[in-house]
């Protein structure tokens, strides 16, 4: 073989490895996947969901001041939950939304407030391993708002309204899953 085609072809083959070898070893990080499953393992943990507890942590001072409370999002919540078909419930073994909201900001733009929201669901499982129920979050899902202050309380009553609804789809579209 001439050594012009050498060169890119053996250039080409360790490329491959390469690219092979990464593919290997990220793929079980990347897929988040059980072989065979339709949706992830976080997303198939809400399956069946009826039942809920609500914890809304207290809330960034930035998001009060934009006007969304504690009670506000309980209520929100409570209204888009029930008619959804869900119950709210004290029930110790029932899943537990909790909701955080922490302030973020950039000095760098200083008419801009931030927030981060995080919703958890945290339930029992079984850890087989070492036959042990714990209560951990089994899906997490976060919205994040960088706004001139002006637009911050439009932008904080839309992602709390679209964090529950996240939460409801996916609920139904586990349920609907084989």
């Amino acid at each position: 073989m001439n050594r012009k085609v050498w060169i890119p072809a053996a250039l080409m083959a360790i490329l491959s490895l390469l690219v092979a070898s990464l593919n290997l070893t990220a793929a079980p990080i990347l897929s988040g996947r059980r072989r065979g499953a339709a949706l992830h393992d976080s997303m198939r943990s809400l399956k069946n969901i009826r039942q809920v507890r609500l914890n809304i942590t207290p809330i960034a001072a930035t998001v009060t001041e934009a006007g969304l409370t504690v009670p506000i999002i309980t209520r929100q919540w409570t209204e888009r939950l029930k008619s959804n078909g869900f119950e709210i419930v004290e029930d110790t073994e029932a899943p537990l939304l909790r909701l955080f909201i922490n302030e973020i900001g950039d000095p760098a733009i200083p008419n801009a407030k931030g927030y981060v929201m995080t919703l958890h669901v945290i339930q029992n499982v079984k850890l087989a391993r070492v036959d042990l129920s714990v209560n951990v979050p089994t899906f997490v899902y976060m919205i994040a708002g960088l706004e001139p202050q002006e637009k911050l309380p439009d932008s904080v009553r839309s992602s709390a309204t679209n964090m529950i609804d996240v939460f409801i789809r996916a609920v139904q579209k586990a349920t609907r899953a084989d």
